[in-house]
């Protein structure tokens, strides 16, 4: 409404606009006029870059884009997190992302007027993957005592193992048929494309499966004795019934004499 002196003026251009606000007599002969400047400090559209929806990382690089004669600043929207290494730099890097979507506001500011975009950072990362402790026995059967991920999924692999898992997806499943000696098995946590995993150590103190070789019937008093050399343990001879004399108890192949 050009007529009214208490009208609005609309759709400003950056920068300044003169306005002039005249007055005539009736007949339109005479006029007197005042002239203002009115000054939009607006910042033009302000881009924080592009969403970042596949990170498997607390870590993000941000490549939003400055703005002439403005200044700008990166905050964290409303439940979120991290910590920017220079947040009034259009390109820095923030750590420290929670595990999620993280709304991420970059603000320019002109004489005054601030204008915003948002970038949304997602950190797929699953929650941390924890085994459960080291075990140790003579046996071949355990339970495992892994921690269930709040984010994503979890299931167990054999690193350097031999063994069967009852059921592979349950962080307290048994394995059975554990190998002698040192095991490695492995916790994976997985949230979309995102994995960690981390190693238990698991030992079968069995020793090697005894052989002590087959029967003599002999027509003497002597015989020699041919065991198996143990893999994992040590091995020895004792008179379990009758009697004799070892030469050397710790020798898989030794004599026996005074049968």
């Amino acid at each position: 409404e050009p007529t009214n002196p208490l009208s609005e003026v609309t759709d400003l251009r950056l920068g300044g606009t003169k306005l002039r606000w005249t007055i005539t007599n009736d007949k339109r002969t005479c006029e007197s006029f005042s002239e203002i400047v009115i000054t939009n400090n607006q910042p033009p559209s302000v881009y924080a870059g592009l969403d970042q929806r596949d990170l498997c990382s607390a870590t993000a690089k941000l490549t939003a884009e400055d703005v002439d004669g403005g200044t700008g600043r990166w905050s964290l929207a409303e439940n979120s997190s991290g910590k920017f290494d220079e947040n009034t730099s259009a390109i820095t890097t923030i750590t420290g992302l929670q595990k999620g979507e993280n709304h991420l506001v970059w603000t320019v500011e002109v004489q005054g007027c601030p204008n915003s975009d948002t970038v949304v950072v997602i950190n797929n990362l699953p929650s941390e993957p924890n085994p459960g402790p080291v075990q140790s026995d003579c046996s071949d059967e355990f339970i495992m005592a892994a921690n269930e991920p709040v984010i994503g999924r979890g299931f167990w692999t054999k690193y350097s193992a031999t063994g069967t898992f009852e059921n592979d997806t349950s962080p307290t499943t048994q394995i059975t048929g554990v190998g002698l000696g040192e095991n490695i098995f492995t916790w994976n946590t997985q949230n979309e494309h995102c994995k960690l995993s981390e190693n238990v150590s698991i030992t079968n103190n069995n020793p090697s499966d005894a052989e002590a070789g087959t029967n003599q019937i002999r027509c003497n008093t002597l015989a020699s004795l041919q065991a198996n050399e143990p893999v994992i343990g040590s091995g020895f001879w004792q008179i379990s019934s009758g009697g004799g004399s070892i030469l050397d108890i710790d020798s898989s192949s030794t004599q026996i004499i005074e049968l």
